[in-house]
């Protein structure tokens, strides 16, 4: 009896040594969180703000460029607002944006009004997940 409880005990360890193992390895990157929330950010431009854009003046077909040609001023703009801490077997990002950052200079309306967000997102196992996003 004490045998098998020693090896179920055995196996029990080096599973987990195997989970914590492969959880490390497969710790995304910073670089892969950029990515991923641009490419976030863009569909929701899309499906949101661009979405609720005036077509007048052509701003509703400008706003749908801006979002589906811009991934790599995306992924800088999100680099450039993201903590990302490190605890090996995952990693967890906190990104702050603002609607306005998102527009262009010529665009920019300059004022507190536009929303801003907070998303709270953890990565592990090559994949991420938003667990909080609010509007501040």
């Amino acid at each position: 009896m004490k045998g098998v409880r020693t090896a179920a005990l055995l196996t029990g360890l080096v599973a987990l040594l195997g989970v914590g193992v492969g959880s490390a390895v497969t710790n995304p990157s910073e670089a892969a969180y950029n990515k991923y929330a641009a490419e976030q950010l863009g569909a929701y431009l899309k499906d949101s703000i661009c979405s609720q854009a005036p077509t007048a003046f052509g701003l509703q077909k400008r706003c749908l460029s801006l979002a589906a040609n811009n991934r790599g001023e995306m992924e800088q703009l999100i680099a450039e607002n993201t903590q990302r801490q490190d605890y090996i077997f995952f990693s967890t990002y906190q990104t702050d944006l603002s609607i306005n950052s998102l527009l262009p200079p010529y665009l920019s309306l300059g004022g507190s009004f536009l929303p801003a967000y907070r998303f709270e997102t953890v990565g592990a196992f090559n994949t991420f997940y938003i667990h909080k996003a609010q509007r501040r």
